[in-house]
């Protein structure tokens, strides 16, 4: 089984606008989600995702506001047919305006509301958890 980390980033959060989340379009299968990748030597998950999220989208922690209490975990068989674990995380985008620097993992880059995510990814499990963390957000509020 592979072991997989990443964070769900949102921005605008707490504005007159309504909240959006990241999502990466990947180089390979073209498919969107938000950056994520393997964990290595002994990273622990937010170790992982961190360092993930900087390499595929430029962000670092400066950035970032991680919210404590949010860890999810999605679970699927990947297109070679390997387990797959993922566990996501939740963050948000200090600066609505900062940049997103893509690595040559992903050749595209959108920013969405939970809404209209669907119109990128056709994952039930992702629209569920995307939903989830925006009520986690609400609810600390």
């Amino acid at each position: 089984m592979f072991i997989s980390a990443g964070i769900i980033i949102f921005r605008n959060f707490g504005v007159s606008t309504e909240p959006e989340l990241l999502l990466l379009q990947s180089t390979e299968c073209k498919k969107w989600g938000p950056p994520k990748g393997h964990l290595e030597n002994d990273e622990d998950g937010i170790q992982a995702a961190l360092r993930e999220t900087y390499e595929e989208a430029g962000i670092t922690l400066a950035q970032l506001h991680i919210i404590e209490g949010f860890e999810e975990v999605l679970r699927y068989t990947s297109t070679n047919k390997k387990q797959k674990n993922v566990v996501y995380y939740l963050g948000k985008l200090k600066d609505p305006n900062s940049p997103i620097k893509l690595s040559d993992e992903h050749v595209d880059f959108v920013w969405t509301t939970v809404k209209d995510a669907a119109k990128f990814t056709d994952s039930e499990s992702f629209k569920t958890m995307f939903f989830s963390a925006l009520s986690f957000l609400q609810n600390r509020k």
